[in-house]
């Protein structure tokens, strides 16, 4: 009988070794492996593999338009970012400290852009990191900037599904997170409401689980010292996160574990007071109260309609497909029905901070959430969270009735149907923009050639794309500019253009201004653009009277009053008493006799919401019936600073609090352990 051969393994004992290449294999494995050390199991395996698809499945959404050069619609947000980014790079971020500079090529003296002053820097920062690490200024290194925010998000949903509800409801809500058609489009967007703020803002509520949860742990002043950094990073990313202080202040309301915030309360609440006074302290004067014009536009109740819920309701099916939606709504529902039967999980707990403070942003912030559709990725979290648990409630009680195997195999095509929709919807919108990608190159290469680095175009509202085209050219162009009086403003200006740039089907819409740029200048025309050259100076007319011409013997206007209202200017003014006028028309600037706004009025009053900050220079001209401009009146000014709407932010956030505190009151009641009712004996 021949002898079986043995060998030693890593914890002194001796095993058989068989021949062949699978025991050698086997051995090796328990040889490294330390006594006790338990082996990888099958499950194990089957669990790697799972997040590694899913790991595979979000980075293939985000790899399909990463170096996608930037487009029209929101692409224009991550060309807007990169030019600070690269401002930062090329001239320093502390000189002056962290100012958001949107200037491009070689500002000559005397030309100063006002900078970017209603978001924090954070973004920017890390954009101009990448392109420093990358050496190159091009979208993808802008995105790739972007990436690290978006799987931490991703591994934090997993960890808020994990920790809430084990690791199966992990991996669903990370399996839900990474298929969303809001993930695979917008998975690498480089702005300041996006992947940092909704990363920074997870990883807060992971972080509370000390205070919240009494299985995650003693709250001690390391994890207090944590929770802070983290929300000073959040406020450095995005404003939105000072939205968290007043859920902090209802959890430690109710007492419990919750009251340990106590010490870190006045922290939390200090960190957004010191970059408000940062803010609003500059020494800039464009930059003065840029903050306090961001709270001035928050809290409009006119906007609090039907129409605006139904564009919350359309950017949420944009952002995760109608199916998904639809189970979140279903899935709401079942929180609900949880609450009542107080049964709601500490799950369900993460999942409503995430909601209040969605809810808080969608009462107090309308603006934002009416205009952009990617606002809206703050609820894709929750979403997932509450899909993913409802998907494996609904597979265990199909696996009673119809068995394991067939109960496995309906969700795996369920969820391949969902994704294929999914993915479809990503290409469908990236096909809309692919129009834009020639000409955007294309109009890039017209303006660099019209303008020289120091100097300025202008062009048409009509021209699409223009912060795209700017960043591609490195030159200045100003838009909005489609009227001869307009064009005649800006060249007696700092902003004097030395070129003006319309496409060919543009030109029908401003007959008047062409014939006036070609009376006065020479054309040259290209495939893609019409280009003046406005540096020498304007040929003669011959004396003939344009529709800007002013008429002498019409009086200038009289009486003029000005008046604020909230956030709203009222101007009023006498009417000229001549037969032949029919409107009023206002010029708008931000220096004196620098006017690059008109705004036509019927008649005195004119009530308009103040778009700017600071100090507003006006006048106001008559507009006879054929067109023709009276004389101006004499020229005013008004502080459109207005802090009352300010307390008007206040009082409808703490009212938001208020209905936060009490939906939160009935969840508390709900779901705090008591002993069940007693039941009724039968019979």
């Amino acid at each position: 009988m021949a002898r079986k051969r043995t060998a030693p393994d890593g914890a002194g004992q001796r095993i058989p070794l068989a021949p062949g290449r699978r025991a050698a294999a086997a051995l090796r494995k328990r040889r490294f492996r330390r006594p006790g050390q338990p082996g990888i199991t099958g499950a194990m395996r089957t669990r790697w593999l799972v997040c590694g698809a899913i790991l595979l499945a979000a980075l293939a959404g985000v790899a399909y338009r990463f170096d996608r050069p930037w487009t029209a619609g929101m692409d224009q947000m991550g060309a807007r970012y990169s030019i600070i980014a690269r401002n930062f790079v090329r001239d320093g971020v502390l000189d002056p400290p962290l100012r958001q500079r949107t200037h491009l090529g070689q500002p000559r003296p005397g030309v100063h852009f006002t900078p970017v002053h209603t978001h924090p820097p954070l973004v920017p920062l890390v954009i101009a990191a990448a392109f420093r690490l990358t050496g190159t200024d091009a979208a993808w290194a802008a995105r790739l900037a972007m990436l690290p925010a978006f799987l931490l998000a991703l591994f934090l949903v997993y960890r808020l599904g994990a920790s809430g509800g084990g690791r199966r409801r992990g991996v669903a809500a990370a399996l839900v997170f990474a298929v969303a058609p809001g993930s695979g489009f917008y998975g690498a967007f480089p702005d300041p409401v996006s992947w940092w703020i909704i990363a920074l803002v997870l990883l807060f509520v992971h972080a509370l689980r000390p205070w919240t949860d009494a299985r995650a742990g003693a709250p001690g002043w390391g994890r207090g010292a944590a929770l802070a950094l983290v929300f000073a990073a959040g406020m450095l990313a995005e404003w939105h996160m000072a939205f968290l202080v007043p859920l902090l202040l209802v959890l430690w309301g109710f007492g419990g574990r919750a009251r340990r915030l106590a010490p870190l309360l006045p922290l939390l609440l200090a960190i957004p007071a010191l970059l408000l006074a940062y803010r609003v302290l500059l020494p800039a004067p464009e930059e003065q109260g840029g903050y306090l014009f961001v709270l001035r536009k928050l809290a409009r109740p006119e906007q609090w309609s039907l129409a605006y819920w139904q564009t919350v309701l359309r950017h949420q099916a944009e952002l995760l497909g109608w199916p998904l939606l639809a189970a979140t709504g279903l899935s709401l529902l079942a929180l609900a029905f949880r609450i009542a039967r107080r049964r709601a999980t500490p799950l369900d707990r993460r999942v409503w901070i995430l909601l209040a403070f969605l809810g808080l942003l969608l009462w107090i912030y309308p603006l934002a959430f009416r205009l952009h559709d990617y606002c809206h990725l703050y609820l894709l979290p929750p979403a997932a969270l509450l899909v993913g648990d409802a998907m494996l409630r609904v597979h265990a009680w199909f696996a009673r009735r119809a068995g394991r195997r067939v109960a496995a195999a309906a969700l795996l095509l369920g969820l391949l149907a969902w994704a294929g929709s999914a993915v479809h919807h990503t290409l469908r919108r990236d096909r809309a923009l692919d129009a834009y990608v020639m000409p955007i190159q294309l109009h890039a290469r017209v303006l660099r050639e019209a303008v020289r680095p120091d100097e300025i175009a202008a062009a048409p509202v009509g021209l699409e794309s223009n912060e795209s085209i700017c960043y591609y050219a490195d030159r200045m162009m100003i838009p909005m500019v489609t009227t001869p009086e307009l064009l005649e403003a800006l060249k007696g200006s700092a902003f004097a253009p030395a070129a003006y740039i319309l496409a060919p089907s543009e030109a029908s819409s401003y007959p008047a201004l062409i014939a006036y740029l070609d009376a006065g200048w020479p054309r040259r025309d290209t495939p893609v653009a019409r280009v003046y050259d406005l540096r020498p100076p304007r040929a003669a007319r011959g004396g003939e009277a344009g529709p800007e011409a002013a008429v002498p013997d019409v009086p200038a206007v009289r009486g003029i009053r000005t008046r604020r209202l909230g956030s709203r200017v009222e101007i009023h003014w006498d009417p000229v008493p001549d037969p032949r006028v029919r409107r009023y028309r206002l010029y708008f600037g931000a220096a004196p006799r620098q006017y690059v706004v008109h705004v036509d009025a019927a008649a005195p009053p004119l009530v308009r919401e103040a778009e700017v900050c600071g100090t507003a220079y006006f006048v106001v001209a008559p507009v006879l019936a054929d067109g023709r401009i009276g004389t101006r009146s004499a020229e005013h000014s008004i502080e459109l600073e207005s802090e009352r709407s300010v307390w008007r932010t206040l009082a409808a956030l703490a009212a938001a609090t208020l209905g936060i505190l009490g939906l939160h009151l009935v969840v508390v009641l709900r779901t705090r352990p008591g002993s069940p009712p007693a039941r009724r004996p039968p019979g």
